[in-house]
């Protein structure tokens, strides 16, 4: 008698084992298209079903086309669960709305009140790095017209410090002295 009870356990645990995890069922896809047969593979690919009634494999079917009560079938079996879950749609009452977005005011920089004008582009660090620039090319100028006119370079260096555009063009202008590379040679002068 207890091993017809134990046997009775065994083959009742065996067919639940076989209704819940390999038992033959009808899967249904969103098109109404139906297999009949058991989960041969599931997995992030999709569905590949043992077909009982014509015998081999169904192709691979995408997770998306089968149909809700498919897919919350499959879900009552934990290893599948966490393949089909994200596919499975949630009645309205169950989502949770975000709350609202409030933008917070951001400080924002105060706008000029006055008019602006062209020495005012000045002021800015980037105008002060201008006016350096350009004065050291100033200075510059005034050094190489001193040597190529052949000048005394401190007169027109300080020269063009006091007036920096005009003391360059000034001194280009003056005739250049003896021995600078300007002045014409003796062999130059008597053709």
């Amino acid at each position: 008698m207890q091993r017809s009870k134990a046997g009775l356990v065994a083959f009742i645990c065996l067919l639940f084992g076989f209704a819940l995890f390999g038992a033959a069922a009808t899967f249904e896809l969103e098109n109404g298209n139906t297999f009949y047969g058991e989960v041969s593979k599931l997995d992030e690919d999709g569905l590949v079903i043992r077909m009982e009634d014509v015998g081999g494999f169904s192709e691979r079917i995408e997770l998306v086309y089968l149909s809700q009560e498919t897919l919350q079938w499959l879900a009552q079996t934990p290893k599948y669960k966490p393949f089909v879950s994200p596919f499975i749609e949630m009645p309205e009452e169950d989502l949770k709305q975000p709350p609202p977005i409030v933008p917070r005011p951001v400080d924002r920089l105060p706008r000029a009140t006055q008019e602006s004008s062209f020495l005012s582009a000045f002021a800015s660090p980037i105008g002060v790095l201008f006016l350096l620039a350009l004065y050291l090319g100033n200075l510059l100028a005034a050094y190489e017209t001193a040597i190529y006119r052949g000048r005394s370079v401190p007169l027109v260096c300080g020269l063009a410090v006091i007036a920096p555009v005009a003391t360059p063009i000034i001194f280009l202008s003056l005739p250049a002295a003896e021995g600078s590379y300007a002045a014409p040679s003796w062999e130059e002068a008597e053709e």
